[in-house]
């Protein structure tokens, strides 16, 4: 199975789009978000990624804090078609390198608060586009 079938699986639960997916989100003002925001989210988050050259079968690493944020970049990612490959961002530097040269995703995202961090400078070492 697809990432792609696993989010058009996912996506034909999604019967009522004014129906609460998501509850406590410390991220998003009023901390719930319908399943109608959430799958436009993820549409314009996959848009995003499609615009930056990703293709089906592309390696997305993602090194990023857990937050709402995250989980609409996972969905888009297996909406696009996508493998993840996801990183810890507290992870030491040198460990995810290596994963990162193994993998050879084709984009690597990190938290714009560390755009210097680490991992992302682990990421620029393997190669990656960051």
């Amino acid at each position: 199975m697809t990432n792609a079938n696993i989010y058009t699986l996912l996506h034909r639960a999604w019967t009522d789009p004014a129906a609460i997916a998501l509850y406590d989100c410390p991220d998003v003002a009023g901390a719930e978000v319908t399943y109608g925001a959430l799958d436009a989210a993820v549409a314009r988050a996959a848009a995003a990624l499609a615009e930056r050259g990703l293709v089906p079968g592309d390696r997305l690493a993602m090194a990023l804090p857990k937050s709402t944020a995250t989980f609409v970049l996972f969905l888009a990612a297996l909406r696009s078609g996508l493998t993840l490959v996801p990183c810890n961002p507290a992870s030491p530097a040198q460990g995810v390198a290596a994963m990162l040269e193994r993998t050879d995703p084709a984009l690597v995202l990190v938290d714009a608060e560390a755009p210097a961090g680490p991992i992302a400078l682990a990421a620029r070492t393997a190669g990656a586009r960051v």
